[in-house]
Formats: structure tokens, sequence, C-alpha cells
């Protein structure tokens, strides 16, 4: 499988280049903020392009790289973090033989990049990450927190936060907590966001929770727990499943539901929290990552894994009116602290516009 290299807006001689890996169109936090950021830049005029690296562990993805590099010469070179297994044992090589700038674009922990977690392949990863790169993008300030942690420089490291407001703008639905409570998970299938534990704290709560998850079954094999799940808690006739939604089908989920749950065991940021805020729901998520900072006062957090704990929460908020309706109003408040993803672009478009501009002054 070879790097796709997407050209089409390549006008300058030097475009700036962001590598990625696997499938771009994925609906992930991550994805979604590069093509967030891409489109940001192309906006501005600035000829980019995606190389795209097969899915594949190091090291067979080191030369699909190199070669795609040699060919495009970029002014600068953005690595998103999920590409970075096969490329930070190159970037000595990109920054000195192709004199460009490097940023490593961060939605996770260089930790929860190496397989197997093996301590002594963590700590060489991170020395060649800190030493190599003129600016660490974090999606988060806890995340810039631990990166500095490990070793990377204050001053190099910048926070560049996703964008509040990816929804589509629909009303709110007026009929909204009349029957009982409506809670909405949207999250892809996978371990990692816990759709599990969500399951079997619907078996705990009360009747009149209402359950919608809206995600794409990436996994396979954890699909098939989860629907198993459900049909032996006999939940069925309580959770409605919708598969991946888009555009309007999405937001009206948003619009008729009362609460937002995200069960995650991991996130790096949490966007569809943020989206989930700027539509005036409260969230009940799990105190991992940077929730706890994106969330805020809009809502409640209960520790990953605890179904008895999540339970007791749905329970308590679909009880309370009151409290749903003050978490909501704490939700959109705290939403409007966070950026738009055109603010986040423009911030993103100065970084890469200081960095050439640096270049400039130290080369002239």
């Amino acid at each position: 499988m070879s790097a796709s290299i997407d050209l089409g807006h390549a006008v300058e001689d030097r475009p700036v280049v962001l590598v990625t890996a696997g499938d771009p169109n994925q609906t992930t936090g991550g994805f979604i903020y590069n093509r967030r950021m891409l489109d940001a830049l192309r906006g501005s005029g600035r000829s980019t392009v995606e190389i795209v690296l097969p899915a594949w562990p190091f090291p067979l993805g080191v030369p699909v790289l190199g070669l795609a590099l040699s060919r495009v010469r970029p002014s600068v070179v953005v690595i998103d973090s999920i590409a970075l297994t096969s490329s930070v044992w190159l970037l000595e090589w990109i920054r000195r033989r192709l004199e460009v700038r490097l940023v490593a674009l961060m939605h996770t922990l260089p930790s929860a990049l190496v397989p197997g977690g093996q301590q002594w392949l963590t700590r060489l990863f991170e020395r060649h990450l800190v030493h190599h790169v003129d600016r660490l993008v974090a999606v988060s300030p806890d995340l810039r927190n631990r990166l500095i942690a490990m070793g990377a420089s204050p001053e190099h490291s910048v926070v560049i936060l996703p964008g509040r407001d990816g929804l589509q703008t629909v009303p709110r639905s007026t009929t909204a907590g009349e029957a009982g409570c409506r809670a909405l998970c949207v999250a892809n299938w996978t371990p990692v966001k816990g759709i599990d534990v969500l399951i079997e704290a619907m078996a705990r709560a009360g009747d009149a929770i209402q359950l919608d998850l809206v995600g794409d079954e990436r996994d396979p094999a954890y699909a098939r727990q989860v629907r198993a799940l459900i049909q032996r808690h006999r939940l069925g006739a309580r959770i409605r499943i919708h598969g991946l939604l888009h555009g309007e089908a999405l937001a009206r989920q948003f619009a008729t539901a009362d609460v937002f749950v995200l069960p995650s065991r991991f996130e790096g940021f949490g966007i569809v929290c943020a989206e989930a805020m700027n539509a005036g729901l409260p969230v009940i998520a799990t105190r991992v990552g940077s929730l706890p900072w994106v969330v805020g006062d809009g809502g409640i957090l209960v520790p990953p894994g605890d179904a008895a704990a999540l339970a007791a929460t749905l329970t308590r908020i679909a009880s309370d009116s009151t409290l749903r309706r003050c978490l909501g109003r704490a939700a959109l408040e705290r939403a409007r602290e966070l950026p738009t993803w055109h603010q986040s672009g423009q911030q993103f478009i100065r970084l890469i516009r200081d960095l050439l501009s640096a270049r400039g002054r130290r080369t002239g």
C-alpha cells in the first residue's frame, strides 16, 4: 500500500504537509481536528499536501514517508500523533536533510502510541519527539502539561483547542424531558469508549431512562459484545441504535436529548462533549484525560469503568428536572468559554506563519 498524496492544493513550491495514518475520513476526534486545520490553511491561501501513511507499524511506514516527503519538498511538516510510530525515527532526517520546520500535533501522549507500553521504547520515542520538533501542539491544557512533564519545552509547547461548534444549528425540542429522560451517547463502538459500561449502567438505572446510541460499529467483536449485553439485560425497548449519523440527523439527536453521556476509559479531549454542551445539554462523563477540564461545571463526572456509579448518576439526573436545567445552563456557559473551529483554525494559521517567518529570519 503506498502513501496517498493529495496534490490538489499544492500550488506553491513549498507546501505545508500534514502526515497522518490510516483512514483520514474516520469520524474520530483526531481526524475531525486534522480536517479542520487543513481547511483553515487552505482557506488562508496556503498550499497543503496530506500524506496518508499505511496503517502499518514501524518500520514499514518509514520508507513510504521518506519517499513522499522527498517528492513534495515541504516548508513545514505537521505530523499527527497517530503517524508518529512510523515517523518519529525520521524526525532528525526530515528537519536537517529537507530543511523544514516540524510540528507534532499531539492528540494523546507518546506512551499511548507505543505498542505494549514498553518503557524503554517510550523514553526513546519521547527523546526523539522532544529534541527534533519545533513545536508541540496539544489539544488540551492537560495534555500540554503532561508533555512538558515528559521533557518538552514550555516555550515550544502550545495549546490549540478543538472547536465547540461542529454541529448544525437545530432548535432544542420543546418536548424534551416531558416523558422520562432521554440520554444520548455519540461514540464509535470501541472498548475505549466504554459502551459496555453504559449498557450495564442502563440495566441498573430506572425504566424511565431511554438511551440513544449513535456511532460507527468499528470493532465487530466489541459490537457483538455490546449487542449481547443489550439482549441479556432485555434492554431492547429502552435502547435505540442509530449507527453513524451526520449533519441534520445528528444535530436532531442532540436537540431532542435531555442529557449526554460519554463513559470513555480515556479521552484526549472529548470534542463531542464540547458539542453537547454547546447544544445546552448537561454531560455525564468519566474522570479521565481532559474531560474534567472540558466539562467543568457543565456536568457530573464518574470513575471510568464504574457501572454502578454511572447508573446512580443517570438515575439522579433523570429524576431531577431542576438539576438537569441548572446543569444545562452551566454547560452552555462553559461551552462559550471554548473556541469555535474558526478561532482554532486562525490560531493554527498563525502558528505556521510564525514558524515560516522565524525560518526566514534565521536563514535570510
